[in-house]
């Protein structure tokens, strides 16, 4: 009974969460991962979680998406700034890495057979008041449950 999902962030990967994935993306329901929560989707997906010591923790960093994105579509830009504070990324998912770091470490994944599941690397909620592109992403998102509710 539920149209969404949110995986938030944290520290530890949470196994009932990796059995919630396999529900939900079983039953195509929308997935938002957020920090861990990406990070736990791209485990899902054959991915290795490895850690880095202070991945750009200084604030706010750009981003570079893919045009050919789920991501893009949403924002519309090629570049955004994003903020970070992690101590692990994923390496060597299946799932579709839509943007990346000056650095080359993944930003964010998608799985492009799902109607919408999205992991981003970074914190949108902390963004949300003064950042038009961490709004876009939530209201998306909250478009595509309520669409679910209708099919």
């Amino acid at each position: 009974m539920c149209n969404g999902f949110i995986l938030q962030g944290g520290d530890t990967i949470d196994n009932n969460n990796l059995e919630l994935l396999k529900v939900f993306t079983n039953k195509n329901i929308p997935i938002l991962g957020i920090c861990l929560g990406m990070q736990e989707m791209g485990v899902f997906d054959n991915g290795k979680l490895i850690d880095v010591s202070g991945h750009l923790n200084d604030g706010l960093h750009e981003i570079i998406i893919n045009k050919d994105s789920l991501l893009y579509k949403i924002i519309g830009f090629s570049k955004i700034l994003v903020n970070s504070r992690h101590k692990s990324v994923i390496k060597n998912t299946n799932l579709f890495v839509s943007s990346i770091s000056s650095d080359n470490q993944i930003e964010s994944i998608e799985n492009r057979d799902l109607n919408f599941y999205l992991g981003l690397q970074w914190h949108p909620e902390n963004m949300y008041n003064d950042d038009i592109n961490a709004r876009k992403i939530f209201d998306y998102f909250i478009k595509v449950c309520n669409d679910c509710i209708d099919r």
